[in-house]
């Protein structure tokens, strides 16, 4: 969003969204209500994977949907909106859902997302209402993204 919307989270009405990307936000859900039972049987194994098809089908959206070619053609504006807002959606979800197993650096992207201006620390946030859709507040600014897993020297 840097790039194509000066670092500003785009407004997108939910009229606009195609079935890619009612399918992500099925996704979501699905996979933050698995993780949610998963964790509350301390079957944090379980809780991993259902979380990893968010990641699997982000992937799989982007390369369909390819938001670096919208890009190029100022009437698919709007769609790249969506696509974009799409996946940093998906990429919020996944900090919160990934926060007990990997909090560093999913501190780092919920911060990068600009989400503790708005909806408070990280560990405050609820398991099981991540994966509601459009939690992302559109308009604000995000922030820069460090290195989420530095890379380690060795001598």
């Amino acid at each position: 969003m840097t790039r194509y919307f000066e670092g500003v989270v785009p407004e997108v009405d939910d009229a606009a969204l195609e079935p890619a990307d009612q399918h992500i936000r099925q996704v979501m859900s699905q996979a933050s209500t698995k993780a949610q039972a998963a964790m509350d049987k301390f079957m944090i194994h379980e809780a991993i994977q259902s979380v990893w098809q968010i990641v699997e089908e982000l992937n799989g959206y982007l390369t369909e949907q390819e938001p670096w070619v919208l890009a190029k053609d100022e009437a698919k504006r709007e769609r790249l909106a969506a696509v974009l807002y799409t996946a940093a959606d998906g990429l919020r979800a996944l900090a919160v859902l990934l926060s007990p197993v990997i909090p560093q650096a999913t501190a780092k992207l919920w911060r990068a997302l600009g989400m503790e201006d708005t909806h408070g620390a990280l560990e405050s946030q609820n398991l099981a209402e991540a994966g509601n859709a459009g939690l992302l507040p559109a308009g604000h600014r995000l922030g820069e993204l460090e290195p989420l897993f530095p890379r380690i020297e060795t001598e």
